[in-house]
């Protein structure tokens, strides 16, 4: 499982637009040692817009980008831990910055 990001600001202006699809079409984006998370037995791919304000990396402002729009495509995953439990989160298909 690769690292976290510790990217910490504010969601403002948010819509998500949800579809469901075949489980079958972003297994190529699946990381490693991860499934598909499911939401009543159903997959879905979500596209979300956004403006992210006081943006922060470990704590730290970075120049120039600490407020900015934000579209990404997303499916939702899930990775079971050392001890068993399960451990949400999405994985990107696509990212885009303005």
């Amino acid at each position: 499982m690769s690292k976290l990001l510790s990217l910490k600001g504010e969601w403002k202006n948010i819509i998500l637009i949800n579809y469901k699809f075949d489980p079958v079409v972003p297994a190529k984006y699946l990381p490693p040692d991860t499934e598909l998370d499911t939401f009543n037995d159903e997959h879905y791919l979500s596209l979300v817009g956004s403006l992210y304000k006081d943006t922060r990396v470990k704590g730290v402002i970075v120049p120039f980008q600490r407020t900015f729009e934000e579209i990404n495509m997303r499916f939702y995953i899930r990775h079971k831990t050392d001890n068993g439990k399960w451990k949400r989160g999405i994985a990107l298909v696509k990212e885009t910055f303005g």
